[in-house]
């Protein structure tokens, strides 16, 4: 825990109340604007780790190289670690885009170029704009096709949709004349709210799935996982996936006659 100081004086009640907690974990004193940053830098930071393993799952792509093993590979350096090494449609929520653009800004105002964190966030919008472009490039009747989405919040585990890649993703195809049809475990009210009646959703996976031409998925739900490709086939008018979250079996998924793209 963090806590940022202006003076010593409130340090003593802060210890008392955090007593219980002490052997349990950490408790950092420090002055109040090395606190901000340290919130700021941190998230920036993770988001960097997200915006980086996207470009290399698009390096991995133009040169035969499996971005799942690379990231795994990276993983294992524990200088590096294994989280924040999933390839997607890019960050979202409440926290990295705010904080990254929050620590941009400062940045600016105190004349820091900070390079690393401009191109983080150029990258994630414009990896947004590279999936709805190439979602588009796989619709064969942009008047007639259904396309389904699976996954509406900006991860798995919440129903928030804010900054959601998939919401995001979802605006620029219903520019285009898209025909969607989603669905997501928690996050249908929120993302109503957002995207109103301008997409059909379903009751589940497989209802969002009936009729479809393609099958997106852009939230790493573990129900997403373990779909059944057999009934998926069964359902779909035409068998193709793009699986933004790597969660569905590759090798499964073309044994299954899917034209299949992770």
């Amino acid at each position: 825990m963090v806590v940022g100081l202006n003076s010593q004086k409130p340090k003593k009640v802060i210890e008392e109340l955090y007593a219980p907690f002490k052997n349990k974990s950490q408790i950092l004193f420090v002055n109040r604007r090395s606190s901000e940053t340290i919130k700021y830098a941190s998230n920036a930071f993770l988001a960097i780790k997200i915006h980086y393993i996207n470009e290399m799952a698009d390096f991995c792509e133009k040169t035969g190289a499996d971005i799942l093993e690379v990231a795994k590979g990276m993983g294992l350096d524990n200088r590096i670690g294994n989280r924040f090494l999933n390839p997607g449609p890019g960050y979202g929520g409440s926290c990295f885009p705010k904080d990254t653009q929050a620590m941009a800004f400062m940045g600016k105002k105190n004349d820091v170029n900070l390079s690393l964190i401009d191109s983080a966030i150029k990258g994630n919008e414009e990896r947004k704009d590279k999936i709805a472009q190439k979602i588009l490039s796989c619709i064969d009747d942009l008047k007639n096709d259904q396309v389904t989405v699976l996954g509406l919040a900006f991860k798995d585990g919440t129903d928030d949709c804010r900054e959601s890649p998939a919401v995001e993703i979802i605006s620029k195809l219903l520019k285009e004349g898209v025909k969607i049809h989603a669905y997501d475990p928690k996050a249908m009210e929120l993302a109503k709210s957002i995207l109103k009646d301008q997409i059909k959703y379903a009751k589940d996976a497989y209802e969002a799935i009936k009729d479809s031409s393609l099958l997106v998925i852009l939230t790493e739900w573990k129900e997403f996982r373990e779909l059944d490709l057999n009934q998926i086939s069964s359902l779909m008018k035409h068998k193709k996936i793009l699986d933004f979250r790597n969660l569905l079996d590759k090798k499964k998924a073309l044994e299954a006659g899917f034209v299949y793209s992770g």
